[in-house]
């Protein structure tokens, strides 16, 4: 389902219409190359250390509807920018961007009209192109179904997942790239608590098996076979008042992780800990103040984490 927590990534790459001073650490503004000169940058995907896409939205308008994309395929030297529908902003809402190469990559979205189903789009030519690879029978149901994100592990095995569907996340599955999908049936996936929903975007995964995704009761599901099976943790609890859900999940490797919550009203934001792949979590007792509330992610092969924050 829609986040509506998060307040969107706008510093990891520059914009010209809102020049920040760089952190000491960040000694390279880089020009994402968007056509309108206000254009924020929701979603950053960086495969490796040449190859990074991202998706943006326009910061004088933040809730319009907007497809737009960039790549680069030299570190960030040089970003070349898109439409994923180009002249199209009223059928798709963009939920999630997962990139497997310096061509390929893939989004989920939902549908703008109804707030409702969904769909999953790929390219394979850098961004020229892009085609609906939704599964047959996938995000049909008008009232229940919402598209949250498309993963892959691989460039052959990947999942979709969307919010319960009678009871049962319906999440999709194929070993072929997208050619074929297969529904995973509902007695692999724990059952949802009442009320309980995924969020856009909200999920990451390490190595070839592993997937985590959270939700508005601030419980992580995990696969451990690349979307065959599932299990979930325990809801976060808290003082501070009710779950309102997960806002970010980040692994280290297949076991330690942190994932941030957010509970009660006013929401508050809490951090999270976990050192068996997401069956338990401890809470970190505060949030250091320069902690970037906008993402985290693990530095791979450290013990490390970033965050960053518009702020």
């Amino acid at each position: 389902m829609k986040k509506t927590l998060l307040t969107f990534l706008t510093v990891a790459l520059s914009l010209s219409a809102f020049a920040q001073t760089p952190s000491p650490f960040w000694s390279t503004i880089q020009n994402t190359n968007f056509t309108v000169s206000a254009a924020g940058i929701r979603w950053v995907d960086a495969v490796n250390a040449n190859d990074v896409w991202a998706v943006g939205y326009d910061g004088f308008a933040p809730n319009r509807n907007y497809n737009w994309f960039t790549r680069s395929v030299n570190g960030g030297a040089l970003f070349t920018s898109g439409e994923i529908f180009p002249g199209d902003t009223n059928t798709y809402v963009l939920a999630n961007l997962d990139a497997i190469d310096a061509n390929t990559a893939w989004v989920s979205s939902y549908m703008k009209g109804s707030q409702t189903m969904g769909a999953i789009h790929q390219t394979t030519n850098g961004g020229v192109t892009w085609t609906n690879m939704t599964p047959v029978g996938a995000y049909t149901n008008t009232t229940q179904s919402f598209a949250n994100i498309v993963c892959f592990n691989t460039p052959s095995v990947g999942i979709t997942m969307g919010d319960p569907v009678g009871g049962i996340f319906e999440i999709w599955r194929t070993t072929d790239g997208g050619s074929s999908w297969t529904k995973i049936p509902g007695s692999s996936i724990p059952t949802p608590t009442v009320g309980e929903y995924g969020t856009v975007n909200i999920y990451t995964k390490y190595g070839a098996n592993n997937i985590w995704f959270g939700t508005n009761k601030n419980r992580v599901y995990r696969s451990t076979d690349a979307g065959l099976t599932w299990t979930v943790s325990a809801a976060l609890t808290s003082t501070i008042g009710a779950a309102v859900g997960i806002d970010d999940l980040a692994f280290s490797d297949a076991n330690n992780g942190i994932v941030t919550a957010w509970f009660g009203s006013p929401s508050t934001l809490t951090l999270w800990r976990t050192p068996d792949g997401g069956a338990t979590f401890t809470q970190i007792p505060s949030i250091d103040p320069n902690y970037g509330r906008n993402d985290v992610c693990a530095i791979q092969g450290t013990i490390c984490y970033e965050s960053c924050g518009a702020a």
